[in-house]
């Protein structure tokens, strides 16, 4: 939630590169860097959450599952 005083947002770039608060990770060279001493394991497991993610959405891109009509 966006709203959440807790949220700490991310955001993938053009070239699926994440950045937070926390660290920067480029895809391309698969280097990290963190941000306010941030926890590098920590970011691994954000890192492998935000993959997910971005999968999903591309999975639902794919098979354009809101074409579809009620009853095909």
């Amino acid at each position: 939630d966006i709203f959440d005083p807790k949220y700490e947002g991310f955001f993938f770039d053009n070239n699926g590169n994440i950045i937070t608060n926390n660290f920067s990770y480029n895809i391309i060279d698969d280097s990290l860097i963190l941000n306010n001493n941030y926890n590098e394991e920590e970011a691994m497991k954000e890192i492998g959450y935000y993959n997910n993610l971005k999968d999903i959405a591309s999975k639902i891109l794919k098979s354009d599952y809101f074409a579809q009509k009620m009853g095909d």
